[in-house]
């Protein structure tokens, strides 16, 4: 019976991350109270990426927030922090779904 609630578990939590990752565009921002990334995302510090490093993410994109070197790379906005342990992220990739 564990191992059938584990399971059942496990299916719930990929479909609601597979409806998630395509639900929540590229470049979807969102608030992290963490102090690392979650996966897919990179906080909105104003960096330099690269467009061919973050393909999705430059296609939504381009270059409106800041060029970078005109190139080879692009920035993502420079919002400061709502508070030391509350940043802003940005999507970039496969999301994580926050669950």
């Amino acid at each position: 019976m564990e191992n059938d609630l584990r399971r059942e578990i496990g299916v719930l939590r990929s479909v609601l991350e597979e409806r998630f990752e395509r639900l929540s565009p590229y470049g979807l921002i969102a608030v992290w109270p963490g102090e690392t990334e979650p996966k897919g995302w990179v906080f909105c510090d104003g960096r330099a990426l690269s467009r061919k490093g973050y393909p999705q993410l430059f296609a939504a994109m381009g270059t409106t927030i800041g060029a970078g070197d005109r190139s080879e790379t692009f920035n993502v906005p420079d919002l400061p922090p709502i508070t030391p342990t509350l940043r802003y992220v940005i999507r970039t990739g496969k999301a994580q779904s926050f669950l």
